[in-house]
């Protein structure tokens, strides 16, 4: 019926679980693009959920946030790694 009732279940996104996230894949590669965070199938609100846990992470100085250039590409690094975008 095309005005029936449906319920969808979401799941729910949490900013501290994606902060984790975040963090043990800066263990494995300490410096990425910031792009590589996002996932397009978690839709709007994975992008709102994980952009938040960036910058929480940045105001808590677990991770630092660079742009070499304006309009230049983002990454994201755990201060005790290099910038192989010098290198």
């Amino acid at each position: 019926e095309l005005y029936g009732t449906h319920h969808v279940q979401m799941e729910p996104l949490s900013v501290r679980e994606r902060m984790t996230s975040i963090m043990d894949r800066l263990r494995k590669n300490p410096y990425m693009e910031f792009q590589f965070f996002f996932t397009p199938e978690e839709g709007r609100m994975g992008v709102v959920v994980t952009f938040l846990a960036l910058m929480e992470l940045t105001r808590e100085r677990v991770v630092e946030v660079i742009q070499n250039e304006p309009l230049g590409q983002i990454y994201v690094k755990s201060p005790d790694s290099g910038n192989p975008a010098y290198e």
